[in-house]
């Protein structure tokens, strides 16, 4: 099966069960896993910097908005990561 084949597929329900087979199936652990720990390396950056936190892209964020979007986004790339592993544990035996 090619990557991304959930594109080319007409059928909505299988469509979306070829996404989620690629999302959660185990094959994106370590990107994840990468993810989520830059994101908490950058997160525990800006807390003890000296600088108040400045986001221009995509949008606009300053100070506490900014440490609050990168926490959800490094929590949804962890439990991302946590469901990836546990799926490839169980495929590998």
């Amino acid at each position: 099966m090619s990557r991304m084949s959930c594109l080319n597929e007409p059928d909505p329900n299988k469509a979306w069960e070829l996404f989620k087979k690629e999302l959660l199936g185990g094959e994106c652990r370590w990107l994840f896993s990468f993810l989520a720990l830059v994101g908490i390396g950058y997160i525990s950056y800006l807390m003890i910097s000296k600088e108040e936190p400045v986001s221009y892209f995509p949008m606009y964020l300053k100070g506490k908005a900014v440490l609050i979007t990168l926490s959800a986004g490094s929590v949804l790339f962890a439990v991302l990561a946590i469901f990836n592993w546990k799926n490839w544990k169980q495929k590998q035996g």
